[in-house]
């Protein structure tokens, strides 16, 4: 497997220049929003839940509508701090409708008495298709433009999750059918 070097540089140093225009920000009241909106959709759906977890690191929430994995939500919690994602699929291509990744990370400089004081808080709300994305701190947008390898950097992941809880779920579906 060849790698670009160069990009293995640009997105770290991508992302912390956005991250530093969030600097000790918070976006409960965005998330709350988003996560309402993730929850309202799973109902509308009458999406089933499955309890599979793809790594035992990664704790995740899985939501089936016609045997395909229409909501995922997973979460990875490095020290000081968590990356969460939600993703909605699109039942008919199997493809990321919406995906929103929140990154609360400690600000290095902040530590103090065993503790980080500061946290860069960041949500990219990502329509791929629409080649859309939308960066919220403190609450507020602050910024549109599509940021293609923030997507890339997480799409591999997101869908080998998809496809083996899809085959986890479909294979449980089988054994209780037998």
């Amino acid at each position: 497997m060849k790698v670009n070097i160069s990009k293995l540089y640009f997105i770290p140093i991508m992302v912390f220049a956005i991250l530093i225009s969030c600097k000790n920000s918070s976006n409960e009241k965005i998330e709350i929003d988003l996560e309402t909106e993730f929850s309202d959709s799973i109902s509308k759906d009458k999406a089933e839940y499955f309890n599979y977890l793809y790594d035992g690191l990664v704790p995740q929430e899985s939501y089936f509508v016609k045997s395909k994995l229409k909501y995922l939500k997973f979460r990875h919690e490095p020290e000081s701090g968590f990356v969460e994602r939600k993703v909605y699929f699109d039942l008919k291509t199997g493809s990321i409708k919406k995906f929103v990744l929140r990154l609360v990370i400690p600000d290095v400089n902040s530590f103090s008495n065993g503790v980080y004081e500061k946290h860069f808080d960041t949500i990219f709300v990502v329509f791929p298709k629409q080649k859309l994305m939308i960066t919220y701190s403190d609450n507020k947008i602050i910024d549109s433009t599509f940021r293609k390898s923030i997507f890339d950097e997480n799409e591999e992941f997101i869908y080998k999750i998809k496809l083996i809880t899809e085959q986890n779920y479909n294979q449980e579906k089988t054994n209780r059918i037998d």
